[in-house]
């Protein structure tokens, strides 16, 4: 809706000067009015009714067209500049005795005076006189052709029409909320040939129209749609990009509330959640539309959001963007509130996760195949600083040595045969400012381990076939099914990487270990397909005895199967390979668990100390922790078990050497290896 404004003035030359003034500045989105002071038709209270804003040459005039009547929501007084023409005149009356300026009334006189010598004016005496005074035989300065010459004077100047000063445009502006209109590069074009009383605001203006200058070759240069909103919400510009991909046209919605113009992008979640929205798909007018929104923050102060849009049509933005969709890296679609965790177990991991995510450490997500070891990784990285960031993942252990290497640390053209012309960045240097997630970390070769750990230690990397290192700024997430200190003993792992990586250790249970999470993963499926069925008592039963080894992505493909059926109640008979309990096939015991639980060397005494280390290593294990010798002591203590530290000390150094524990230099404490639980069942079925 259009703000109306009335310019109040005492002749037609002045009010035709204002009111193209304010048109080449607000083009059409400013309605006038004109109105000169003391003429009988139109009445003054006509002109002003349902105005938003009146300006005023003087109080005189207001107090003449308003005496009681109705009157706008703002009353400014205009302060008035010359043409740099009109001061020149002025600067050239060197040696011509005293001046005398000539207005409509003497207080009017005496503003411009006053606005005179701020700009600079340092001639002779200058004095303010109002229409009608006696010009007594001196110069007489006129502001226009059209003012009344006075009686007497010596001479007479013309300096030019006044105009309004860039600090009454600016506050007409601000008045009325037409800032998102404002062309700047009108104002600055307008008042380059005005000269302004206020020299500050004209500096700012003028730095402002070269920030604008280069921020409006930039909207238009960029292959994307760029869309920004102000901090309440209100559309402050839209590029030609973004116009044509949403159907608008941006005179029709600057100023608008972005709610009402574009209801389905989410502006203000940014805005009052203060976080960026990724890379999110949406349709709009009919067409697919991907977009992502960051809100505008300086020192704490919200001042808006801005967002990036691409359309399905763009080859070139499609393909980026189809990039981050269907890729394994690049994006983490998943937070901590895409994890299910009713069980104690998974909520303590959960909650771990949660932890690590404020840290810039090393992860080590473990876990078995199917647990989610990756949608645990991705939600650290969306809570982290760094989730406007790229999420890059890998498949360590499905990728063969050579592929592997020249993905991770990329190459220079001619490094090889069939090198990419101009060379190929590495995922190191795509994960730059973000998070690498290494999966299946117990499948990369050696050789790519040692340079993988001078990576972590230097944050420096170095492409196939270049002498050049480039410094890289990542958080490492990794992640393996494997028991990496086994590999270690076996001398397919390298020590110094697993502990350089198990910085932060988190472990995931199995989805046998923890059945509250069974049916609300079956819920939380149930809505990824858009289906609903209801399990019937035989069936939870069933599902509630399988041993699930594939865990939740072996649930996640009994509910996809369920969905391919179409049936809204699903009896025992309608589940997949399911007839009854499936016990998880055991491995067959190692010689070291079998060696420990057939009771091995030492007395009765000796192998019941050796079992409650075990079994405390054990309890420390499932919560995350690591035990020194002295908690060990203590606990020994409180179960009436007399152990020394020494005979600690003696048990856990023999245990190290069999494999079943592992103890960290320093005071890193001591935790049960998978070989070590192994033992510890082994023991316990053959008692």
């Amino acid at each position: 809706m259009k703000k109306c404004a009335v310019i109040v003035g005492y002749r037609e030359s002045e009010l035709s000067a204002y009111r193209e003034q304010l048109r080449s500045l607000f083009l059409d989105a400013l309605e006038l009015r004109s109105l000169l002071v003391g003429a009988p038709e139109p009445g003054a209270a006509s002109v002003l009714e349902g105005a938003d804003l009146a300006l005023f040459p003087s109080y005189e005039a207001f107090e003449r067209c308003c005496p009681g009547g109705p009157r706008p929501r703002h009353i400014l007084f205009a302060e008035r500049t010359l043409s740099r023409e009109g001061f020149a005149r002025l600067a050239a009356l060197e040696g011509r005795g005293e001046l005398l300026l000539f207005d409509e009334t003497r207080a009017m006189a005496e503003r411009m005076v006053e606005a005179l010598r701020r700009m600079g004016y340092a001639g002779p005496s200058l004095a303010p006189a109002a229409r009608g005074d006696d010009a007594a035989g001196r110069t007489a300065l006129l502001l226009g052709a059209g003012f009344p010459a006075p009686r007497g004077a010596s001479r007479l100047v013309d300096l030019g029409e006044a105009f309004l000063d860039v600090s009454s445009v600016i506050d007409i502006g601000i008045r009325l909320d037409l800032d998102p209109f404002f062309h700047r590069q009108s104002i600055q074009n307008s008042y380059r040939e005005l000269e302004t009383a206020n020299r500050g605001l004209a500096d700012i203006l003028g730095k402002m129209n070269r920030c604008e200058g280069s921020l409006d070759i930039i909207l238009r240069a960029v292959d994307a749609g760029v869309l920004s909103v102000d901090a309440e919400g209100l559309v402050s510009s839209c590029n030609d990009q973004a116009a044509l991909l949403l159907g608008k046209r941006p005179a029709d919605i600057l100023g608008v509330p972005a709610s009402e113009a574009f209801p389905r992008i989410p502006f203000r979640a940014a805005l009052e959640t203060k976080t960026p929205i990724v890379d999110r798909l949406e349709t709009i007018g009919g067409r697919e539309i991907g977009y992502s929104i960051g809100p505008i923050l300086h020192s704490g102060i919200l001042y808006g959001a801005v967002a990036v849009l691409s359309g399905k049509g763009e080859r070139g933005a499609q393909h980026r963007l189809d990039a981050r969709e269907l890729s394994k890296g690049h994006r983490a679609r998943y937070a901590f509130e895409d994890l299910v965790a009713e069980s104690e177990a998974m909520r303590r991991c959960r909650d771990i996760a949660k932890r690590t995510a404020a840290s810039a450490s090393s992860v080590l997500v473990c876990g078995e195949s199917g647990t989610g070891k990756e949608v645990v990784a991705q939600a650290i990285h969306n809570a982290s600083g760094r989730r406007a960031r790229n999420f890059v993942a890998v498949n360590c252990g499905a990728l063969p040595e050579s592929l592997l290497e020249s993905e991770l640390f990329g190459y220079e053209e001619g490094a090889f045969t069939g090198a990419r012309k101009g060379g190929k960045p590495g995922l190191f240097e795509l994960a730059h400012h973000g998070t690498l997630f290494l999966d299946e970390m117990g499948g990369m070769p050696p050789s790519i381990q040692t340079r993988l750990l001078r990576v972590l230690e230097e944050r420096e990397v170095m492409r196939l076939g270049s002498d050049r290192v480039i410094g890289v700024d990542i958080r490492v997430i990794a992640a393996s099914n494997r028991d990496l200190r086994s590999m270690i003993a076996e001398g397919t792992f390298r020590e110094d990487l697993y502990y350089r990586l198990n910085v932060l250790p988190i472990y995931i249970p199995p989805l046998r270990e923890r059945p509250e999470d069974l049916f609300p993963l079956i819920e939380r499926f149930q809505k990824q397909f858009g289906i609903s069925f209801e399990l019937e008592p035989e069936a939870r039963a069933l599902l509630l005895a399988h041993d699930w080894p594939g865990n939740a992505r072996e649930l996640r493909n009994y509910v996809e199967y369920i969905a391919s059926l179409g049936i809204a109640r699903v009896g025992a008979g309608d589940l997949p390979r399911i007839e009854g309990p499936s016990p998880r096939p055991r491995p067959l015991p190692s010689p070291e668990a079998r060696a420990f639980a057939s009771g091995g060397a030492g007395g009765e005494e000796e192998k019941a100390k050796t079992r409650f280390i075990l079994e405390e290593l054990e309890a420390a294990f499932e919560r995350q922790l690591r035990l020194g010798r002295r908690s060990l002591y203590q606990a020994a203590k409180e179960r009436h078990l007399y152990l020394s530290e020494q005979e600690i000390r003696s048990a856990l150094k023999r245990l190290e050497e069999e494999g079943l524990v592992a103890i960290k230099p320093g005071k890193g404490g001591t935790r049960i290896t998978r070989l070590g639980q192994e033992a510890l069942a082994e023991s316990r079925r053959s008692r």
